[in-house]
């Protein structure tokens, strides 16, 4: 089982987790952004625990119940949370592009 997190809560990240849905042996157990509305809206749609809810980027690489994350905020944010989580040990999708220049 391979449980995910998503950082950014924007129309791609809604499409990820729909996604994750479809697929054996995956699953979504985070999420994290600075918009509580959204917050809110994955984890009624979603079915989250509360506690596997963040509020900000930084908190969401100390849940220990996750194997990857995808980054799917604002491209300009991008490379500062790859190092961010790189420093997790957590397996990184991104959102392209990777960075601005």
């Amino acid at each position: 089982m391979t449980n995910w997190g998503i950082i950014g809560l924007g129309n791609m990240a809604f499409q990820f987790a729909n996604a994750i849905k479809e697929i054996e042996n995956v699953k979504l157990v985070a999420v994290s952004s600075n918009s509580k509305s959204k917050l809110n809206n994955f984890y009624k749609t979603f079915n989250l625990e509360k506690e596997n809810l963040f509020n900000n980027y930084e908190d969401i690489i100390n849940c220990k119940d996750l194997d990857a994350v995808y980054i799917s905020t604002l491209n300009n944010t991008h490379l500062s949370l790859i190092k961010l989580l790189n420093k997790s040990n957590l397996n990184i999708l991104c959102e392209k592009p990777l960075v601005m220049n």
